[in-house]
C-alpha cells in the first residue's frame, strides 16, 4: 500500500452570481406591492376597530353611566349605615337615621352621625338592650304532682 496523498476536494462555495437588475428590480415591485396591501389592510383594520369600539361606547355607554351611578349611591348608604352603627345607635333606628346623614367621606359621616345620636339621645345603652322578663309562675305556685294530690285527699279524708 502505497500512501499516496489523494489531493483533498472540498467543495468551495460558489459565489452566486450578481442578480441583474431586472430581477431586482422585479423584486422591488413585487415587495413595494406587498408592502402597499398590507397597509391597505393595516388602515381597514384601524378603521374597523374605531368604528367598533365607537358603536359599543354609543350601545353600553349609558348602562355603564347607570351601572356607575348605582355602584357610587350603593357605596354612600353602606357608609352612611356603618357610620350610625359605629355612633351607637340602636339596631332599629339606623335604617331611619343613616340616609339622614351629611357627609363627602367615612370620617364627616361618622362626625355628623355621632351629633344626630347625641342631640336625639339616640345612643344605645351600654348594657343588654332589654331586660329579660320575668316569669312570675316560676318557681312558685302548685308544685304537687297529682299523686301527691291523691294521697292528701285519702290521708285527710279519713
Amino acid at each position: 500500500m502505497t500512501d499516496t496523498a489523494m489531493p483533498a476536494t472540498e467543495a468551495e462555495p460558489t459565489i452566486a452570481e450578481p442578480v441583474t437588475e431586472e430581477l431586482s428590480q422585479a423584486a422591488r415591485e413585487r415587495i413595494a406591492a406587498a408592502n402597499a396591501e398590507a397597509a391597505k389592510y393595516r388602515i381597514k383594520a384601524r378603521d374597523a376597530a374605531t368604528t367598533a369600539k365607537a358603536a359599543a361606547e354609543q350601545e353600553f355607554g349609558d348602562q355603564i353611566h347607570a351601572l356607575t351611578e348605582q355602584n357610587t349611591g350603593l357605596s354612600t348608604q353602606l357608609a352612611q349605615l356603618q357610620a350610625a352603627l359605629a355612633a351607637g345607635v340602636p339596631a332599629d333606628l339606623v335604617s331611619e337615621l343613616a340616609p339622614l346623614l351629611r357627609g363627602e367621606n367615612p370620617e364627616e359621616l361618622a362626625e355628623h352621625a355621632a351629633r344626630l345620636a347625641q342631640r336625639f339621645n339616640l345612643t344605645a345603652p351600654a348594657g343588654p338592650a332589654r331586660e329579660r322578663a320575668v316569669d312570675p309562675s316560676q318557681g312558685h305556685g302548685d308544685t304537687r304532682t297529682s299523686a301527691d294530690s291523691f294521697f292528701v285527699n285519702y290521708a285527710f279524708d279519713l
